[in-house]
C-alpha cells in the first residue's frame, strides 16, 4: 500500500517564542515507518520544555489509539520511551485534503529531566542555520 505524506506546506514556523509564553519552532525531520508510511516530524520548545510533534496520514489507523500510533513510532526506531508520559492522538486534514494523525512527546523540561529520545536528525527551520540540529 502507497501511503501519502503528509502536506504541511500551510505551516509557518515561528522563530521568537514571544515572551516565553508561545510555543518556537526548533526543526523537521521526515521518514518511513516500518510499514512504508511516510512521517514528518516537527521540534518545538515552550516555557522551558522541548517537544516532538509525529505526523502521519491516517490511512489505517483511523480508530488506532495514542499507544498503538506510539508503537508504531517505537517499531520503526523513530522514538524510544525513557519515561512515560500521557500521549493523545489528534486528527486533522491536511493541506492538500489528506486525513492525518499526530502525536506529540515531551523530550525534555526544563529541569533537563528526559522523557523520549526523537532519533531522527533534524533540519532548522532558521535559513543558513546549518542542518543536524539535536
Amino acid at each position: 500500500m502507497r501511503y501519502r505524506s503528509v502536506d504541511r506546506s500551510d505551516f509557518t514556523p515561528n522563530f521568537d517564542g514571544r515572551m516565553g509564553d508561545e510555543v518556537f519552532d526548533i526543526g523537521w525531520a521526515e521518514g518511513v515507518l516500518q510499514d512504508k508510511r511516510p512521517y514528518r516530524m516537527e521540534c518545538w520548545g515552550f516555557a522551558g520544555s522541548t517537544g516532538v510533534t509525529v505526523f502521519m496520514a491516517s490511512e489505517e489507523l483511523e480508530h488506532a489509539d495514542a499507544a498503538q500510533v506510539h508503537a508504531l513510532l517505537e517499531a520503526s526506531g523513530v522514538i524510544t520511551t525513557l519515561e512515560p508520559q500521557q500521549l493523545s492522538v489528534l486528527h486533522f486534514v491536511d493541506a492538500a485534503g489528506t486525513p492525518c494523525l499526530s502525536i506529540s512527546y515531551i523530550v525534555a523540561n526544563e529541569d533537563d529531566e528526559y522523557y523520549v529520545e526523537a532519533h531522527p536528525l533534524l533540519t532548522s527551520y532558521r535559513p543558513g542555520s546549518g542542518d543536524g540540529v539535536r
